[in-house]
C-alpha cells in the first residue's frame, strides 16, 4: 500500500485502532478512506475472512460505493490470503443496517408467525393499514368515542390520519404494549396534574382575598372579588366539584390583567397573584376538559388493543413488514435466542459502522448483541462491560445528524464513547477525532471556524451538538478569493411568500406583492444572474453548482425561472413534474383513451407534440365539436373542413388518428408502463423535446413518470385507477421522490440538504435562507408520546387561532420538540455549508423592524448600514421558528469581513420581470453562439421592449358584482323609502368610536362579525384573524377599544347562533359532510343575447331539511329591506347551483337580530339591464 496517499496523524490513529472506539469525523475528513483502508488491514494483517467483517452504511448507494472501493483496494495487493478473499468477496458483509437485519429475520421470522418470503413494501403496507382501519371503523362506528372523533374531524381523517397512521407508523410487531394501559396512564397523569394545580390556586386565592379594595380601582375589585369567591376550593379534585372548577377557570381567564401599576400598591400585589392564577387556570381548564373525557380515553385504549391485534395478524398473513419491524425482530431474535446470538458472535469478528450519528438506541442494541464477548450470555442487551474489547468501530459526526424524522437520535452517538470506556481491557482512548477538512479550501474553513461556535453555542442537552474546530489541508494553497457571498432582501421576509401561498396575506401585503415579484422569484432571478455571471467569467461551470434546498416547497419557482432563462439543471426531487408538459401530455393522451368524451384531454393532445395542430386549426376543430352531443376523438371530418392553408394540420391530424388508434388497441393488452414508454419513445415525443432547448430539462421527468407506472403495474392497477391517482397531482407542484434523474454533466444540481449528505460541490448555493419553516403542530387526530402512547386530540388543529384549550400532554411534547428541532436545524445548516469545496452563496429575505436595526447599530456601530444591521440582528432567544439567516446572525459578527461579501437583493417590480428574464436569456444565447454577451444589468433594453406598443380596442366589460349593481341601481333610481318602512336599530357601545373615527370602521366591524361567525361554524374557535387586528391598529384604534369591538362582535355572533337559523347552521356544521359554506364565492351568468357574469360572495349558505338558506349579515344602524334587494336577488339565483331545495334568502340585521326574508320580484331582463349598466359604468 506504499503507492497510496499517506494518512494524516489522526487518520492513522483511527486506522490502527484495535479496540472498541468511536471516531468523530468532521465533514470532508476522509472517513471513507479510513474505513476502506482499515477493512483492508483487517483482511491483510489480521487475516480476517471477508465474511467475518460486518461493515454497515446508511444507504444502499453508500454500501455499493464502499463495496467497490474496498474491492479495488484489495485487488492492488498480491498477498495470497488477500487474493483468496477476493475470490469469495461476494460473501462480504458490506451492507445497510436494514439489509443486514433482513438476513437475520429471514431465518427467524417463522418464530413470529411470518413466512420467510416476506416483503418490505411501504406502499402496500399503507394500503393494508387504510383497508384495516376502514373495516374497523365501520364495525365500531356506534362506539361513543369514535362517533365523537368522526364528528370532530371526519370519517376519512379518522381512518387515514388516526387509525391507519397508528397501524403503519406506531404499532410494533414485537413486544406490543397495552394501549388500555397507556390510556389509564394518561388519565392518571391528568388527575395528578389537576391535583397539583389546585393547592397552589387555593393558596393564591386565599392570599389575594385579604387584599384591601378601598382604593375603588375596578380592576382590583374584580380580581379580589374573584379570589374571595373561590378561596374555599378544595385541594383535591372530585366529580361533584367539576362544574364549579370549570366556571372558576372561565371567570378567572375572562378577567384582563391590569396594565401599568404603582409599585408597592395593592393593585401590584393583586397583579402578581392574578398573573400566576390566570396562567394556572388556563392550564387547569385544559386538564379538566381532557379529564372529563376519561371514559372515552379508556374506550379508545381498548379499541386500539383490538385494532393492534387485527392489523398485526393481517401483516403476518400478507407476509408484509416495515423497516422498523425488521430491526425489532432482529433485536428480539438475538436477545431471546442464545444459539442464534452465539452463531453471529462466532461468525463476525469485527464490526464497522459508518454515519452512526443517524442511528438510534435500538440499532445500538443490535450491535451490542453482535459484539458481546463470546463467553458471555446476557439475558437482555449486553452492558458495555460484557462486550468484546475489540469488535466495534463506530464512525460518525454529531454535527451531521439530520435524520431525526427517520428516528435518528444523536444523543445515542454522543453517549457511546462514555459507554465504551467500560469495555474490558479498555486502556486506550474510546473516542478519536479526525478534524482535517480535505474538501473545502482554507478560507472556507476559516469561515466555518469563526461562524459555527456562535451558531452551536455551548450545548447543555444531549441532543445538542458541539462544534470542534476543523483544520485545513496543509498541502492546499489559498485561492485568494472571497469564499462566501450573501444576498439579502431586507424589505420583505421569505415568510411573506409562504403566507401568500397559504392565503394568509392582509390587504397591504397583497398590494405590495401585486407590484413586486414574490420573494422566491426575486431570489431565483438574482441567483440566475449570479450563475450566468460566474459561467461568463469562467469562475465556474454549470456542473460545479448545486442549489441545496431546506425544503422543496418553492423549488418549482426556481425550476420555472431557470428553464425560462435557459440555465440547464437536474433535480433529485422535481417539483415541476406535474406542472410541465411531458406528464400533462402523456396523462391527457391516456385519459383520452379511457374517457373519449373528455374534451379537456382532447384539447391538450391536439396542441401537444403528439399532434401539434396550429392555433387556427385547433380553434376550428374545437368549435366543430362544441355543438355535438356526441363525438369520437379523431373522427373523420367533412371534406371541406381543411382549407388549402391547413394541409400541414390535415397531415398531423391523420398521424394523430393513427397514434390514437394504436394506443387505444394497446391499452387492452399492455401494461401501463409499456403505454407510457411507447408514448415517450415510439410516438416521437422524446425527439420533439430534444429539438427544443427550452424543454430539455424535462427529459428526466420520464424516468419518474415511468417509475410511477411500473409501481402501478406491480400493484395491479387498471389504467383508469392509475389516472385517478394522477388526476389530483396534475397541475400541482407536488414533490416526486427520486434520485438524480438526469446524469448530464453540464447542468446545475437541485437537491435537498438531506440528500446532499455525503456529496460535495465546488459551488454551493443556499436559496430561501430566510424561510423559517413551519412550527411544530399536531394537525392529526392524535399524536404519539413515548411515555403515554397514543394521545387523542379530540378536536381539529386550526392555524388561524391560538386555542386556550390545548392538550396538556401535547404542549409538554411541543416544547421538547421545538428545542430538538432548533438543535437539528443548526446541524442541517452545518451540513449544507460543508458540502462546498470553493464557494458558498447564500440568498434569502429577512425583514427586521427599524427598532431592532437601531438597537443592533447601538451594539456594534452607528455607521453600520441597514443591510449589515439586518444581517447582525440576532433572533429572540425564545423564537420558535428560525431561518438560516437568523442562525447566520448568531455567529457572523465573529467572522472576518475578508471572508464574505454582502449584497442587497432588492425586490423586482412585476413590470420589470419580463425585461430581467429576457436579458438573461439573451446573455445565454450569446454565450452559446460564442459571441460576447451583453452586460447583465437591469438598464439594458432588448428588442422586445423596443417594439411599437400594440393598441388594443377596448371591449365593454362583461363582468360585474352585486355590490356594483346595487350602487348603479340606487344612483339611477334613488330609493324613496317611507319612514314607516324604516326601523332604527339599537345602538352599540362601539358606535361613538366609529362616529369619531375618520376611517371606515363600520365596514371593518361588519367584517369582524362575519369572521367570528364563520370561525365558530368552521370549528376554528373565536380567535380574531391577525389581519383584522392589523387593520384596527392601522386605523389608530387603541388596544382597549379593539377589545371593545371584539367583545361586541362576539356578543352579536353568539346572539345570532342562538336564533333558530343559527342553531340550524350549527347543526349542519356538525355533520360529517356539512352542506354549509361561509364566504361562498359564485359566478352567476345572466343571458339576454350576450352573457354578463355576476361575481359575488355569500356570507353564509347551508341546507336544512326543507330549504337552502342564504344569509347576508348586516350591521346597519337602520333596517331598510329594499336597500339590499339587488344583492339578495343575485344570491337567490346563485343558490340554485348549490342546492336542489327551495332557496330562501335572508337579511340578518345583527344589531337587533331582526331577520327579514327577501323574496325575488325582478325578472331576468330587469336584472340583466342592471348588470349591464353596472358593468358599463366601470
Amino acid at each position: 500500500m506504499s503507492d497510496q496517499k499517506k494518512l494524516d496523524t489522526e487518520q492513522q490513529k483511527a486506522y490502527e485502532a484495535d479496540h472498541n472506539v468511536v471516531v468523530s469525523a468532521g465533514a470532508g475528513s476522509g472517513k471513507t478512506t479510513v474505513l476502506s483502508r482499515r477493512y483492508v488491514r483487517l483482511v491483510q494483517d489480521k487475516k480476517l475472512p471477508v465474511d467475518a467483517i460486518l461493515t454497515l452504511t446508511f444507504t444502499r448507494k453508500a454500501a455499493a460505493e464502499m463495496f467497490s472501493r474496498i474491492h479495488q483496494e484489495l485487488a492492488k495487493l498480491k498477498d495470497p490470503w488477500v487474493q483468496q478473499q477476493l475470490e469469495r468477496f461476494d460473501t462480504a458483509r458490506i451492507d445497510t443496517l436494514d439489509s443486514f437485519c433482513s438476513s437475520i429475520v429471514r431465518g427467524t421470522c417463522q418464530n413470529y408467525g411470518i413466512p420467510p418470503n416476506f416483503t418490505i413494501d411501504e406502499g402496500r403496507l399503507k394500503n393494508l393499514a387504510e383497508q384495516t382501519a376502514m373495516e374497523f371503523l365501520m364495525e365500531h362506528q356506534a362506539e361513543p368515542a369514535l362517533r365523537e372523533l368522526v364528528a370532530a374531524f371526519s370519517f376519512d381523517l379518522i381512518v387515514k390520519d388516526f387509525l391507519a397512521d397508528f397501524c403503519q407508523y406506531q404499532l410494533p410487531l414485537v413486544d406490543v404494549p397495552s394501549y388500555q394501559g397507556f390510556a389509564t396512564l394518561q388519565v392518571d397523569e391528568l388527575l395528578r396534574r389537576i391535583n397539583q394545580v389546585l393547592p397552589r390556586l387555593s393558596s393564591l386565592f386565599a392570599e389575594g382575598a385579604q387584599l384591601d379594595t378601598k382604593t375603588g380601582k375596578k380592576s382590583l375589585i374584580a380580581i379580589v372579588d374573584a379570589f374571595r369567591k373561590y378561596q374555599d376550593i378544595s385541594d383535591t379534585y372530585s366529580d361533584a366539584n367539576h362544574a364549579n372548577l370549570v366556571n372558576m377557570c372561565n371567570e378567572i381567564t375572562g378577567i384582563s390583567k391590569p396594565g401599568n401599576v404603582t409599585a408597592g400598591s395593592n393593585l401590584e400585589q393583586a397583579k402578581i397573584l392574578f398573573s400566576e392564577a390566570k396562567d394556572l387556570c388556563i392550564n387547569l381548564s385544559s386538564l379538566l376538559t381532557f379529564y372529563a373525557k376519561r371514559d372515552k380515553i379508556q374506550q379508545v385504549g381498548v379499541l386500539l388493543d383490538e385494532l393492534a391485534q387485527r392489523f398485526n395478524q393481517k401483516k403476518r398473513t400478507e407476509a408484509l413488514l416495515s423497516f422498523s419491524d425488521l430491526i425489532d425482530i432482529a433485536v428480539d431474535s438475538l436477545k431471546t435466542s442464545l444459539p442464534l446470538r452465539t452463531y453471529y458472535k462466532q461468525q463476525i469478528k469485527a464490526i464497522m459502522i459508518d454515519e452512526f450519528q443517524d442511528n438510534n438506541e435500538k440499532q445500538k442494541d443490535l450491535l451490542y448483541l453482535l459484539a458481546e464477548a463470546e463467553h458471555e450470555a446476557s439475558p437482555g442487551i449486553p452492558l458495555p462491560d460484557k462486550l468484546a474489547p475489540d469488535k466495534l468501530f463506530f464512525v460518525g459526526d454529531e454535527k451531521q445528524s439530520i435524520y431525526r424524522f427517520r428516528g435518528a437520535d444523536v444523543s445515542v452517538f454522543k453517549r457511546l464513547s462514555a459507554e465504551l470506556k467500560n469495555t474490558p481491557q479498555s486502556s486506550d482512548q474510546s473516542k478519536l477525532e479526525i478534524s482535517t477538512n480535505y474538501r473545502s479550501e482554507p478560507a472556507l474553513i476559516d469561515f466555518f471556524n469563526q461562524l459555527f461556535p456562535g451558531v452551536f453555542g455551548n450545548p447543555t442537552e444531549d441532543y445538542e451538538a458541539a462544534y470542534t474546530e476543523a483544520k485545513p489541508n496543509p498541502a492546499r494553497n489559498r485561492s485568494g478569493t472571497t469564499p462566501v457571498e450573501l444576498f439579502i432582501n431586507n424589505t420583505e421576509s421569505d415568510e411573506d411568500t409562504q403566507n401568500e401561498e397559504n392565503g394568509e396575506n392582509n390587504d397591504e401585503t397583497q398590494a405590495e406583492q401585486k407590484e413586486h415579484c414574490t420573494t422566491s422569484e426575486t431570489e431565483a432571478i438574482t441567483l440566475a444572474k449570479r450563475i450566468i455571471q460566474g459561467v461568463q467569467t469562467g469562475e465556474f461551470q454549470y456542473q460545479d453548482v448545486a442549489l441545496l434546498f431546506r425544503t422543496t416547497t418553492h423549488q418549482s419557482v426556481y425550476e420555472r425561472v431557470f428553464r425560462t432563462v435557459g440555465i440547464p439543471f437536474v433535480s433529485a426531487d422535481p417539483r415541476g413534474l406535474f406542472l410541465d408538459a411531458p406528464a400533462n401530455d402523456i396523462y391527457a393522451f391516456l385519459q383520452l383513451v379511457v374517457s373519449p368524451q373528455d374534451t379537456n384531454a382532447y384539447a391538450v393532445v391536439l396542441r401537444s407534440p403528439f399532434v401539434n395542430l396550429s392555433d387556427q386549426s385547433f380553434v376550428k376543430l374545437m368549435l366543430h365539436i362544441k355543438g355535438k352531443d356526441w363525438y369520437q376523438p379523431f373522427e373523420a371530418l367533412p371534406e371541406d373542413f381543411w382549407s388549402q392553408a391547413d394541409k400541414k394540420d390535415s397531415f398531423r391530424y391523420e398521424l394523430g388518428t393513427e397514434l390514437y388508434k394504436r394506443i387505444s388497441n394497446m391499452a387492452d393488452t399492455r401494461g401501463i408502463a409499456d403505454l407510457v414508454a411507447w408514448l415517450w419513445y415510439e410516438s416521437g415525443y422524446r425527439t420533439s423535446l430534444l429539438s427544443d432547448s427550452d424543454m430539455a430539462p424535462t427529459l428526466g421527468h420520464f424516468e419518474l413518470l415511468y417509475d410511477l407506472a411500473i409501481q402501478a403495474d406491480q400493484r395491479h392497477l387498471t389504467l383508469a385507477a392509475f389516472l385517478d391517482e394522477l388526476a389530483p397531482l396534475i397541475g400541482n407542484p407536488e414533490k416526486v421522490e427520486g434520485d438524480e434523474t438526469d446524469k448530464r454533466t453540464d447542468a446545475i444540481t437541485f437537491i435537498t440538504i438531506h440528500k446532499s449528505k455525503g456529496l460535495e460541490f465546488p459551488v454551493v448555493i443556499i436559496p430561501q435562507a430566510g424561510s423559517e419553516g413551519q412550527s411544530f403542530k399536531n394537525d392529526k387526530p392524535y399524536f404519539y408520546s413515548t411515555t403515554y402512547g397514543p394521545v387523542i386530540s379530540w378536536k381539529p388543529y386550526s392555524k388561524n387561532q391560538k386555542d386556550k384549550i390545548a392538550n396538556p400532554l401535547f404542549e409538554e411534547l411541543r416544547e421538547t420538540e421545538n428545542r430538538q428541532s432548533l438543535a437539528e436545524l443548526k446541524r442541517l445548516f452545518y451540513v449544507a455549508l460543508t458540502r462546498a469545496e470553493r464557494k458558498i452563496i447564500i440568498a434569502g429575505s429577512r425583514k427586521v423592524s427599524q427598532d431592532n436595526i437601531d438597537e443592533t447599530k447601538s451594539q456594534y456601530s452607528p455607521e453600520l448600514s441597514n443591510l449589515t444591521a439586518t444581517l447582525f440582528t440576532k433572533p429572540k432567544p425564545d423564537k420558535k421558528k428560525i431561518s438560516f439567516l437568523e442562525l447566520l446572525a448568531l455567529g457572523i459578527d465573529n467572522v472576518s469581513e475578508k471572508l464574505y461579501k454582502l449584497y442587497p437583493m432588492p425586490p423586482i417590480a412585476i413590470t420589470e420581470r419580463g425585461r430581467e428574464l429576457a436579458q438573461l436569456r439573451s446573455a445565454l444565447s450569446h454565450m452559446r453562439q460564442g459571441q460576447t454577451a451583453p452586460a447583465i444589468t437591469v438598464g439594458n433594453d432588448t428588442g422586445f421592449y423596443k417594439q411599437e406598443t400594440i393598441t388594443l380596442k377596448l371591449v365593454p366589460s362583461r363582468i360585474t358584482s352585486p355590490t356594483n349593481m346595487e350602487r348603479f341601481y340606487q344612483a339611477m333610481y334613488p330609493l324613496e323609502i317611507p319612514a314607516e318602512d324604516s326601523l332604527v336599530l339599537p345602538e352599540l357601545k362601539v358606535d361613538p368610536i366609529m362616529a369619531a373615527s375618520g376611517n371606515d370602521l363600520e365596514t371593518l366591524f361588519g367584517t369582524l362579525c362575519h369572521s367570528l361567525i364563520q370561525n365558530i361554524l368552521e370549528k376554528r374557535g373565536e380567535e380574531v384573524p391577525q389581519e383584522l387586528l392589523a387593520q384596527f391598529t392601522k386605523a389608530n384604534i387603541s388596544k382597549e377599544h379593539q377589545d371593545l369591538f371584539i367583545d361586541e362582535a362576539k356578543a352579536l355572533a353568539h346572539q345570532f347562533l342562538q336564533t333558530d337559523y343559527g342553531q340550524q347552521a350549527l347543526k349542519e356544521a356538525q355533520t360529517v359532510r356539512p352542506q354549509l359554506r361561509t364566504e361562498y364565492g359564485f359566478l352567476l351568468p345572466i343571458r339576454q343575447g350576450n352573457t354578463i357574469l355576476i361575481k359575488g360572495s355569500m356570507d353564509l349558505i347551508f341546507e336544512t331539511e326543507d330549504h337552502c338558506i342564504i344569509i347576508d349579515f348586516k350591521t346597519d344602524k337602520v333596517l331598510q329591506r329594499e336597500e339590499h334587494r339587488i344583492q339578495l336577488e343575485c344570491y337567490h339565483r346563485a343558490g340554485k347551483a348549490f342546492s336542489d331545495k327551495p332557496v330562501k334568502t335572508l337579511l340578518v340585521y345583527l344589531r337587533g337580530m331582526n331577520i327579514v326574508e327577501i323574496t325575488p320580484v325582478l325578472n331576468d331582463t330587469k336584472l340583466y339591464n342592471i348588470a349591464q349598466g353596472a358593468a358599463d359604468a366601470l
